[in-house]
């Protein structure tokens, strides 16, 4: 099955990773804006997820609406997901709650994305946490170990510090920023 396997991690500057990665052969998509809104269907505290369950998604991008699933593996940055474009938020988010799912996070960013040797590379601002890199890979039966590893060395020759690697979601972050 199709998974979707990333890392991430805190910059201070996203311009200086941009540069490099253009200096790399890189070119950004034009600004998405996007707006996403997360759902789930147990009520234990969000930071404490197992693996299995369902995290459902809306993502308003530009002129995109985006429904999501995503079925998380060994860790939060590792998951099964299935994605496929709808045409209302609120028919969605109507569905959503009959089927006894709530509302958990509400998460805004603008992101710049590229790809790179088959890495998907977004440069994210996400309004109450800041800065971040994210680097995706879409893989098929791949260890997610040795993925994640190939990407962390990403970030080490893009000269991320390894102490601002990122090991939650933007949606755990920002849960556990609003929770302080």
């Amino acid at each position: 099955m199709r998974q979707e396997i990333e890392v991430k991690a805190k910059v201070n500057d996203l311009e200086i990773l941009k540069q490099k990665l253009i200096a790399l052969g890189c070119i950004f998509s034009e600004p998405l804006i996007q707006n996403d809104v997360t759902f789930v269907n147990y009520n234990e505290p969000y930071d404490k997820l197992l693996p299995g369950e369902n995290i459902l998604r809306i993502r308003k991008s530009n002129d995109k609406i985006l429904f999501t699933v995503k079925q998380s593996l060994d860790n939060e940055l590792a998951c099964f997901e299935r994605e496929v474009e709808i045409n209302s938020v609120e028919e969605m988010r109507a569905a959503l709650l009959l089927m006894g799912y709530h509302e958990v996070v509400k998460i805004n960013k603008v992101r710049l994305r590229t790809d790179y040797n088959g890495y998907e590379i977004c440069l994210d601002e996400v309004e109450g946490l800041g800065s971040f890199i994210e680097i995706e890979k879409i893989a098929e039966g791949e260890d997610v170990d040795t993925v994640q590893a190939q990407l962390n060395n990403l970030l080490i020759e893009l000269g991320v510090d390894k102490n601002n690697f990122v090991t939650h979601g933007y949606d755990t972050l920002v849960y556990l920023a609003e929770k302080k």
